[in-house]
């Protein structure tokens, strides 16, 4: 693997501008999945957080799209009939929140929820999520706070404030408040810059699918009292994952995101993502990835003895060994180390393991990994 880092580094283009609104790709630790309508346990936020006159430490993460803030459970997790009543009123009451979207937004039928923890930022991720009472759209969501007090909200393609549960659980709000019962201002526009004097600093949805800031990106600059708020636009830079083609005799490759026990196939290949894994399905005896710097449509391997099977690397790059062969899969750790010269630099990859062809060798469709900024 660590053979593999130096060849990164050397084809990387030069640096693009950042970006500052791509999904963060290393996603953590996974607090739940499938489940609608839960607070997690309390969760370490990785640095004293300051919003307000006050500086927390641990959270309560639910699936609404929120954080409620305390200091080793004081206050304590709040009320879960407020995660699914985003007023204005539930923003205010209680323990101080900060909002990418709280809305009736549920983890059923295949949500996912991850919390990364830092020194230097804390993020909070809901993939696959969906509106209560709706199976589509399905859309992922991100929270990334900083130990400034600064934090900034990533909202894929579709996320939306609605819920057949009506009046005012369809409401949608995405900002901050102090808690404790402050007198909470006006409304504003985030979908323009602009800046308050106020502590608590958030834009209210009250009709049903009006939230306008999908596949945006907000940033939150605590002035304080107040926040500067910038919408900063669809993601730009970031890291892309797509498949090229079917592999022979049934091996095939994927990205996943390798959470430890836990894996998702939401994949960011983000610069900084340690966490970005490659599995070979179908695999027998040994698995290998063949890395290469561009991408091919195909190319019949029968010339070698690989008969049915097609090449979607040039190899340029080498032949590393994956994991060992359990189950019949085999895994890879692509780690993308914390540089961001990375960014723009294209791997083609594709499996090969042992198989019934003349050369003894099979070979899985390709990857093609474009890497990108992250937070």
């Amino acid at each position: 693997m660590r053979k593999l880092l130096l060849p990164l580094a050397l084809l990387a283009a030069a640096p693009l501008a950042i970006a500052q609104n791509c999904f963060d790709g290393d996603l953590g630790t996974r607090l739940q999945s499938g489940l609608g309508d839960w607070f997690s346990t309390i969760q370490p936020i990785g640095f004293a957080f300051p919003i307000g006159a006050t500086t927390y430490t641990d959270m309560y993460i639910t699936d609404h799209g929120f954080v409620a803030l305390s200091n080793a459970g004081v206050p304590g997790v709040p009320g879960i009939a407020t995660a699914y009543t985003p007023t204005v009123a539930n923003l205010v009451a209680g323990n101080a929140k900060v909002c990418a979207l709280y809305a009736d937004i549920v983890a059923t039928g295949g949500g996912e929820v991850w919390i990364k923890s830092t020194a230097s930022h804390c993020t909070v991720t809901w993939l696959n999520m969906q509106n209560f009472g709706y199976t589509t759209p399905r859309y992922n969501f991100q929270l990334i706070m900083y130990p400034n007090g600064d934090f900034r909200t990533i909202f894929g393609p579709g996320v939306t404030n609605v819920s057949t549960f009506g009046v005012p659980s369809d409401n949608g709000i995405c900002g901050c408040s102090p808690g404790n019962n402050v007198i909470a201002p006006a409304s504003v526009d985030l979908s323009t810059v602009g800046a308050t004097t106020d502590d608590t600093t958030y834009e209210l949805w009250t009709v049903p699918l009006s939230f306008d800031l999908q596949n945006n990106t907000m940033l939150f600059t605590r002035i304080g009292p107040g926040y500067a708020y910038i919408p900063m636009g669809a993601p730009a830079n970031c890291g892309s994952i797509a498949n090229n083609g079917t592999g022979c005799n049934g091996l095939a490759m994927s990205a996943v995101y390798n959470g430890g026990t836990l894996n998702t196939t939401v994949v960011w290949p983000s610069v900084g993502n340690s966490a970005l894994t490659l599995r070979m399905t179908g695999a027998a005896g040994v698995g290998l990835v063949a890395f290469g710097t561009s991408s091919l449509p195909g190319i019949p391997l029968a010339v070698i003895g690989m008969n049915g099977c097609n090449a979607y690397t040039n190899l340029d790059i080498g032949l590393f060994s994956a994991g060992p062969v359990v189950g019949g899969q085999s895994d890879f750790l692509l780690a993308i180390p914390p540089n961001t010269a990375l960014t723009g630099t294209f791997l083609a990859a594709q499996g090969v393991s042992l198989g019934a062809t003349p050369a003894g060798l099979i070979a899985s469709g390709g990857v093609n990994i474009t890497i990108g900024y992250g937070p």
